[in-house]
């Protein structure tokens, strides 16, 4: 089970994975850091479903990546990659389907490509049926894709895609920390995050990481804070004021 998520930026875009991997036949659950990989240098991308599936993606599109890729807009890279998807997924079912539809199997690429000067970030979504579809502010493929949309919404009022890289990656760390604790028997493990920007694809260090989970917490610990000034204006001693905040901060640790 996975959840693989990105989020655009103003200047560049973030991708983030889970770790977790689940053998659903014998209920063993291991960890692994493969679910994101860079093609090229300004390009990455996350699969969600069958890891043969994706070991054989890798040299596919490594072996269809051209060096003039980073230089080429999302238009002109979305069939060459879709091709790519769609020809290991027939070579995988082979006679067994009539089409190459394998439900589950779903991709994420997104990168920073184009012209010198016109380089723009894009998110591009290849579905089990591999019809492609662009999106302009988020996306998540995976089993735990509904958790991730649910918590990319409670934060939609910050308008996270209007934010830099450097922002971005608090967000999607948000994201991803956020839709694990909502689907936490499918999807789990360490949060693995990408960034992508005009100089190129930067895997984030585990420090990086633990530094944008500390961020977060604080970022919740303001927000509890602000509610409570929010309910409590003045620090006024009303009991009923602080009978509503009791209830409250009892009901979020139920």
């Amino acid at each position: 089970m996975t959840l693989v998520a990105g989020l655009i930026a103003t200047d560049g875009i973030v991708m983030a994975a889970d770790s977790q991997a689940t053998d659903l036949e014998a209920q063993i659950r291991t960890s692994t850091p493969e679910k994101l990989a860079v093609l090229g240098t300004h390009i990455v991308w996350g699969f969600s479903g069958a890891v043969g599936l994706k070991q054989l993606l890798r040299p596919a599109l490594e072996a269809a990546h051209a060096a003039d890729w980073r230089r080429r807009p999302c238009a002109d890279l979305r069939v060459p990659i879709g091709s790519c998807i769609a020809a290991v997924r027939r070579d995988v079912v082979g006679n067994m389907l009539v089409s190459n539809h394998i439900p589950g199997a779903e991709a994420l690429f997104a990168g920073v490509t184009g012209a010198p000067g016109q380089a723009k970030p894009w998110l591009v979504e290849y579905p089990s049926d591999n019809v492609a579809e662009e999106h302009f502010k988020f996306c998540a493929v995976g089993s735990g894709k509904k958790a991730g949309y649910h918590a990319f919404e409670t934060l939609r009022h910050y308008a996270p895609q209007e934010r830099p890289v450097a922002l971005a990656k608090l967000f999607l760390y948000r994201i991803m920390e956020d839709a694990i604790r909502a689907e936490s028997q499918g999807i789990g493990g360490d949060i693995h995050l990408w960034s992508v920007t005009t100089d190129g694809a930067h895997e984030e260090a585990t420090s990086e990481v633990q530094g944008l989970a500390q961020l977060v917490d604080q970022w919740k610990r303001n927000e509890r804070e602000s509610l409570r000034d929010l309910m409590n204006p003045g620090g006024s001693d009303s009991l009923a004021t602080t009978a509503s905040v009791s209830e409250l901060e009892g009901q979020s640790q139920a």
